[in-house]
């Protein structure tokens, strides 16, 4: 297989894009004007959109021909290896989390904003991991987390889809059903009558439910290589240009995505500067650590933003940037903690406690990719 470590370095990308979302929402950084910027930092709930793309993407390329190819218990071992991937780190928050609230309410007795998010109910979903899933209307304890109950969601019915989308060919059949998705994506938007697709725990089922399959049916076009045999550098970057000129402009949503969808497989086909640099070895390495830097950087927020409450700081370029640049080294500094000390070493031992099991002895490993340094990589979703 060609090297895809540039669908790690993305990954990156868009966690920068959410983070940038959630930074302008913070005290003295709300107040300042981004100028061309800002239609693109509001827009920064798309970067989950993308997430969600490349996550259909790249389960198709590591588990599709597996499950093609399996039985009952290879189900079982790709469900498990997903379960590994997400779950330590979900629940390692979710626990964070509720020690939080708990040393607040009953041992400081301090009142917290909005308890509707923090009762035994929304802990049992979160606990469940089904808390994504529009069961309930509001985003609750680690309220980033939302997205990763979908991923999970996606993860379940991956299975009794694949061979769909194994079979999706050739190239018009292919690009029909994405035009269809996307469609259906469209008409739902509509009917909605929202005026963006940022929906969360109430609607963000329908968000993973279009982009993860359009995702997969990327990658089945990559497989195959039915597209045209073109140069894809400048399909990239006309992409590039006009995804941002559509943010700036304030285009719809779903065209957005579209042309998120576009580029993420012009990624994937092209070799260029753009390709090198996304594929290079800082920015693979944060595309690796942009799982625990998504989920913990919602708790440093809350508690950047409870800190800053009491100050009485001079508004102004020079506060703000400073702020921003807090809560990035302390996300990062969490990020980083969290993968090394929790998201891996979790990953590993459930890994090996599978291969102990009857039906996971044989599990295969995942495919090696080769990027542009000399370490291998294990591309994977969210």
């Amino acid at each position: 297989m060609p090297h895809l470590a540039v669908l790690t370095g993305i990954r990156a990308v868009a966690f920068f894009w959410v983070f940038l979302y959630h930074a302008v929402q913070l005290d003295y950084v709300n107040t300042l004007d981004w100028g061309l910027l800002a239609p693109v930092i509001a827009k920064g709930y798309l970067g989950v959109d993308l997430f969600f793309l490349l996550s259909g993407f790249i389960i198709a390329y590591n588990y599709q021909d597996k499950l093609l190819n399996t039985d009952k218990s290879g189900i079982f071992r790709y469900l498990f290896l997903r379960f590994a991937r997400i779950y330590p780190v979900h629940g390692c928050m979710l626990l964070i989390t509720a020690l939080f609230y708990l040393t607040k309410v009953y041992g400081l007795h301090q009142a917290i904003s909005e308890p509707e998010r923090y009762t035994a109910l929304q802990f049992i979903y979160n606990l469940l991991n089904i808390h994504g899933w529009g069961i309930s209307a509001v985003t609750s304890w680690n309220r980033v987390s939302w997205s990763v109950s979908c991923e999970w969601f996606a993860y379940l019915i991956f299975p009794l889809c694949v061979g769909f989308f194994a079979k999706a060919r050739p190239l018009r059949q292919t690009l029909l059903w994405i035009a269809a998705f996307m469609a259906i994506f469209a008409v739902t938007y509509y009917l909605t009558g929202s005026s963006t697709v940022d929906w969360t725990a109430d609607f963000g089922l329908i968000r993973i439910l279009v982009e993860f399959p359009v995702g997969c049916l990327l990658y089945t076009l990559y497989r195959h290589d039915e597209t045209p045999r073109l140069d894809w550098n400048p399909v990239l970057a006309g992409t590039a240009i006009t995804l941002l000129v559509g943010l700036m402009a304030g285009w719809n949503d779903v065209l957005i995505i579209a042309l998120l969808a576009l580029g993420l497989y012009g990624l994937a086909q092209a070799h260029g500067p753009v390709h090198r640099l996304l594929g290079s070895r800082p920015m693979v390495h944060l595309g690796e650590v942009s799982y625990s830097l998504y989920m913990v950087h919602g708790f440093i927020a809350y508690l950047l933003g409870s800190g800053l409450k009491p100050l009485n700081l001079e508004p102004g370029w020079p506060t703000g940037i400073g702020v921003i640049a807090s809560y990035l080294v302390l996300s990062w500094l969490a990020g980083e903690c969290m993968f090394h000390r929790v998201e891996t070493p979790a990953r590993e031992m459930l890994k090996r406690w599978m291969h102990k099991q009857p039906w996971g002895r044989n599990a295969p490993k995942p495919p090696a990719i080769q990027y542009r340094s000399k370490a291998p990589l294990r591309c994977e979703g969210l």
